[in-house]
């Protein structure tokens, strides 16, 4: 059976690879002749050529195996004169060679190949250029390429593993990004800074916890890369990992002694992203780990704060089982109950007051959880509060109880809710007042000279200034109270 192997000899003057007829048998090197038109006419100069050619360059012959069909070896080789042609290395040649058809069936060999003869041929080598085909090959998986280029910089003592393209990213990252694991080893092998840091601070770590490639995560564990390295906004690879959601990846760091308690810029710690994203798993991985549940952030928030408002009613429950703490506030006053009751969140309401949460704490504006429950029209939620026995007759620091809050807005239904529990209705004046207010249709900035057209002439307005009677201002306020700063 005959055995073909098809050549490519190099025009030294322009660089252009051209085809040349070289055909032999497993049994003898006789000439023979070929069957395929194309191949037909190649002519005997060709040969010559090539057996000249062949003693003056390396590598002296770039062979392209003939497999099923001749006209698939043709395309290749088309291929590589095409590109060969262009500005070596430049944007252009990897663009192309990536949106080339068949690229990826062929491509390792190809880049090799090229590399091999331009390389060769070229002195002093081009730092930059040898990082160009790093990185190109690096993220195309190429391994027998970014193991040539790994071993003329080393050859040529140019060291290039650990340089980085635009955003600090080096090999190391880019592999681990491109999920190409034998590409790792090879970089890790060939003593690449495990713990460089991009422009954002990340590590290869990081990006691995990121996304979520865990063997990955376990060759940079393995290779003693630093798991409590910190990006610029604080950030450590096992709050990616909490974050994200990879339990196995966080698993891997917490066995690896990370440290469970550092802070990011805000104050946040892994088990608060756990909470934050409703990572249950995560939550217990973290919590059995020993993760310090009451840590408060910048603003005061916990991780019991966080699950809370997010309506992730198990890592609450994991986290009061723990031990965690439903009584602390942030700085502005406001509990986990106060958000569990402002954004309707009725089992965790259930949850957090048997767990002793205080009904009747009040934040730095003295408000209640009835008074938000009252604000948003969570009436289920108020029921639970009243019969808890919360104090339906709170009045905040500005005079105002859940009822006025409740008649202001127009819920009706926590309006009747309070009164047959037996909230004061002695202020049903300054409700039609707040009422007229809310309907009028003029800014506040004139309501001084006109005050009089709104109100009816029966009610009263001793010790009530215009300023708290322009209610307007209510809503931003309230939405500034209840929603977490990071």
């Amino acid at each position: 059976m005959k055995i073909f192997s098809f050549y490519l000899k190099f025009n030294k003057k322009n660089d252009i690879i051209k085809p040349i007829n070289y055909i032999n048998s497993t049994q003898n090197k006789e000439r023979r002749e070929m069957s395929v038109p194309t191949l037909q006419a190649i002519t005997a100069k060709n040969t010559a050529m090539h057996n000249k050619a062949s003693s003056r360059f390396f590598p002296r012959t770039i062979p392209i195996d003939l497999t099923k069909a001749t006209e698939e070896a043709f395309e290749q080789i088309a291929i590589y004169s095409k590109y060969t042609s262009q500005k070596f290395g430049s944007e252009a040649f990897f663009t192309s060679l990536e949106k080339e058809e068949g690229y990826n069936y062929f491509s390792d060999k190809m880049l090799l190949n090229l590399m091999k003869y331009h390389f060769h041929k070229t002195k002093p080598l081009d730092k930059d250029l040898l990082t160009k085909f790093l990185f190109a090959a690096t993220k195309k998986g190429l391994k027998s390429s970014v193991k040539y280029v790994l071993k003329i910089s080393l050859y040529n003592a140019l060291d290039i593993v650990d340089n980085k393209n635009e955003y600090g990213w080096t090999a190391l990252m880019i592999a681990t990004i491109e999920n190409h694991e034998k590409i790792v080893k090879l970089l890790i092998n060939a003593i690449a800074d495990l713990n460089h840091q991009d422009n954002s601070g990340s590590t290869a770590l990081m990006h691995a916890a990121i996304k979520g490639h865990k063997e990955i995560v376990e060759l940079l564990i393995n290779a003693e890369a630093d798991v409590d390295l910190q990006n610029t906004k604080g950030l450590v690879a096992v709050m990616f990992a909490a974050l994200s959601g990879h339990k196995e990846i966080a698993a891997l760091l917490i066995n690896a002694k990370a440290d469970l308690n550092l802070q990011n810029n805000n104050g946040w710690t892994a088990v608060m992203f756990a909470a934050l994203s409703g990572h249950k798993e995560i939550a217990a991985l973290l919590i059995n780990a020993k993760a310090d549940l009451n840590h408060q952030a910048n603003n005061g928030s916990t991780a019991v704060m966080f699950a809370a408002m997010n309506s992730h009613k198990e890592i609450v429950e994991l986290l009061i089982n723990a031990g965690a703490d439903v009584t602390l506030q942030v700085n502005n006053g406001l509990t986990a109950l106060m958000l569990a009751a402002a954004t309707g969140y009725k089992e965790i309401v259930k949850l957090l007051i048997n767990a002793g949460a205080d009904f009747n704490h009040q934040d730095n504006d003295g408000y209640t959880a009835l008074i938000f429950a009252s604000l948003k029209s969570q009436k289920e939620i108020a029921a639970l509060l009243i019969n808890a026995g919360a104090d339906f007759n709170h009045q905040g620091n500005d005079g105002y109880t859940a009822l006025i809050f409740a008649s202001v807005k127009g819920h009706k239904e926590i309006e009747e809710l309070l009164i047959n529990a037996g909230a004061n209705i002695k202020w049903n004046s300054k409700l039609q007042m707040f009422k007229y207010l809310f309907k009028g249709q003029k800014v506040a900035s004139s309501f001084s000279s006109r005050a009089k057209n709104y109100l009816p002439r029966n009610i009263t307005c001793k010790g009530i200034t215009i300023t708290m009677i322009a209610l307007s201002f209510l809503a931003t306020h309230y939405i500034s109270k209840i929603e977490p700063s990071n």
